[in-house]
């Protein structure tokens, strides 16, 4: 929200704002943002076919073990209509986020000092956090697991463990 109050003064954090909660929902890691491109944003093309939409991932990092080419999906109705219609008159071949990765971690680091929080959070704090709300708004350990896109059990385990036992 506060990255959407800034926008009206600096439209570039309307893509932090969008890139931050899709990140979030869809348990992106950090060199996945870079990497993706607007093409890679698949968005719904009926109201009779599946509803979410999908981020296709190449070069994941865990392309030697599992699949080449992996995608995330985001099941947030809200966001999606936003998400489609700020990239819609945007080429498919032009980054999600077209400036340097150091340009997000300031921004993200601006908006964590802004709020209070500390500034040890980093960009993959997304992934943990969003992988740990999934698991504690639906305790479906094998919904986390596929969406984390983890290769075993053990990993998502003790991600999950670390970042729940993190709240208290």
């Amino acid at each position: 929200a506060l990255s959407l109050l800034w926008a009206a003064t600096d439209p570039v954090w309307t893509a932090v704002a969008l890139i931050l909660l899709t990140s979030f929902i869809a348990g992106l890691r950090p060199a996945e943002i870079y990497r993706v491109r607007i093409g890679h944003l698949v968005f719904p093309r009926s109201r009779f076919g599946p509803r979410a939409m999908t981020i296709v991932i190449t070069k994941p990092k865990t392309r030697k073990t599992g699949a080449s080419t992996q995608h995330v999906r985001v099941d947030e109705m809200s966001l999606i209509p936003i998400l489609q219609a700020f990239y819609a008159q945007t080429r498919a071949d032009i980054p999600w986020w077209p400036w340097s990765a150091k340009a997000l971690r300031t921004r993200f680091k601006q908006l964590m000092s802004h709020i209070g929080l500390p500034d040890t959070l980093q960009l993959a704090s997304l992934r943990a956090g969003g992988m740990t709300w999934l698991f504690i708004s639906t305790l479906q350990p094998d919904l986390v697991f596929w969406k984390g896109r983890w290769m075993a059990q053990k990993s998502m385990d003790h991600y999950i463990q670390e970042a729940n036992a993190s709240l208290f």
